[in-house]
């Protein structure tokens, strides 16, 4: 079964904006530890490895969704981490663990909990989704894809190209594919896989803010066990 670890990684200026109307910033030292740690995960689990640098499958559109490139490429399994997720050295293998799954993906907020803002954010996500009143939405930062998703939705992605650029563009565009064609079903990972606003057991997303204000690449690397060069008698566990 072919597998991939597919990233975007366009460098442009952190000031730059593009249809979207959201700027884009750059965090080099975060981008540094993704990139090393997704190639170090590709290379344990037999996976190849892909970073799209420039956006010229979608010109006009924002960097992440360069991601839809993935559709032009023939895996079985695409396993998406945003630049600012962080694959621990202790990940198991989720290309086998979650193998069968069409789509797996970390919820978007914390849905259970009983906050009158996070359950607003639900209600108008499922109402611009035309969801179900029991659809979790998920955060794209984190997608273990499958073939399956791509061949079901090959001829309609397109079409929403230019619906949400003013809602969270790409990930909304992921979840109504998911509404569309899979009826609002998909593999809610735990969020120990990739959570925006925690810090996860297997994989670290950094997708909120305040995570990335002053990041400092050394003792982020050194409290997660994270190595430029892993000794020699730790490389069978920290690869």
């Amino acid at each position: 079964m072919s597998r991939l670890i597919l990233q975007t990684n366009v460098k442009l200026q952190s000031t730059q904006k593009f249809s979207v109307g959201r700027s884009f910033k750059v965090i080099d030292d975060l981008y540094y530890i993704s990139e090393l740690q997704a190639k170090r995960f590709a290379t344990k689990w037999n996976a190849d490895y892909l970073q799209i640098t420039d956006c010229n499958y979608l010109p006009d559109k924002h960097p992440t969704f360069q991601r839809f490139k993935m559709y032009e490429l023939n895996y079985d399994q695409i396993l998406y981490l945003d630049m600012d997720a962080i694959i621990f050295p202790t990940c198991p293998d989720i290309f086998s663990l979650f193998k069968g799954h069409h789509l797996s993906a970390v919820r978007n907020n914390r849905w259970d909990k009983l906050d009158v803002k996070i359950q607003q954010r639900r209600s108008d996500d499922i109402k611009l989704l035309d969801a179900s009143s029991d659809y979790r939405p998920f955060c794209a930062g984190v997608m273990l894809i499958s073939k399956e998703f791509l061949d079901k939705t090959r001829d309609s992605w397109r079409s929403y190209l230019y619906k949400f650029d003013k809602h969270e563009h790409d990930q909304t565009m992921m979840n109504k594919l998911i509404v569309e064609h899979f009826d609002g079903k998909y593999n809610e990972l735990d969020e120990k896989w990739g959570a925006w606003y925690r810090k996860g057991l297997y994989i670290d997303h950094l997708g909120g803010p305040l995570r990335k204000i002053n990041f400092d690449k050394r003792k982020y690397m050194l409290s997660n066990g994270i190595y430029d060069v892993i000794p020699t008698s730790f490389q069978d566990i920290m690869l």
